[in-house]
């Protein structure tokens, strides 16, 4: 959705100017550290993470370190036998490619210190059984506060060598998946989808996409 994608790297972002990750001086000293619990009640199924993380670089003249953290909530409750509400909300300091669709890395440099990025996102949808499969339809949001990075000059707008030629990184990233899952045999499921797609970048303008998809799963 964006021309100028993090790879999940903390380095994307660095001196002042915006460049892609690398991770080549990338110095993580400590695993990544994730806890999860799920639990059932009546109607209500829900489960819930946490992550802490190093994220660190040394480049032989400078080296920095910081600590992330990311948290899930997750649950899904039965309405009736037939229709499922489901929702999760996700968020942390640092969280990057821990959280899907995440417009920003885990953290970007400035100068010679490393500064972490928050970034906050959830879904909410509903499915519902008509005939021989699932009728779904759900609503998700991610959203990466750049103010920091703003501050410490980091640029993120790029300007080409063509006036027309404009990109900026993703604040915001919205997606909306309608489609209908079936299943007439035990080991095969067909699917249709459309899909809808938006993003808002951090100088205030937006863009969308839609997409028919379909699909067929054979399980061996």
């Amino acid at each position: 959705m964006s021309g100028n994608s993090f790879d999940g790297g903390y380095d994307a972002v660095t001196g002042g100017r915006s460049i892609a990750g690398t991770d080549v001086d990338r110095k993580d000293g400590l695993p990544d550290i994730t806890l999860r619990y799920e639990s059932l009640a009546g109607a209500l199924r829900w489960a819930s993470a946490a992550m802490i993380r190093e994220v660190a670089f040394d480049d032989g003249a400078a080296k920095d370190s910081k600590i992330g953290w990311g948290a899930f909530v997750a649950a899904n409750y039965a309405l009736t036998p037939n229709t499922t509400l489901r929702g999760q909300i996700t968020g942390g300091e640092g969280i990057g490619a821990y959280m899907k669709v995440n417009p920003a890395p885990s953290a970007y440099r400035a100068g010679s210190e490393l500064e972490t990025i928050f970034a906050w996102g959830g879904t909410i949808g509903i499915s519902h059984d008509i005939g021989p499969g699932a009728f779904n339809v759900s609503y998700s949001l991610v959203n990466a506060d750049w103010d920091n990075a703003e501050r410490d000059g980091v640029s993120l707008v790029n300007t080409g060598s063509s006036s027309e030629f404009i990109s900026a990184y993703d604040e915001e990233r919205e997606l909306v998946h309608i489609n209908y899952q079936w299943s007439p045999g035990h080991n095969i499921t067909y699917g249709i989808e459309l899909a809808h797609a938006a993003r808002h970048t951090v100088d205030g303008r937006s863009g969308s996409v839609d997409r028919l998809q379909g699909s067929v799963i054979y399980r061996f």
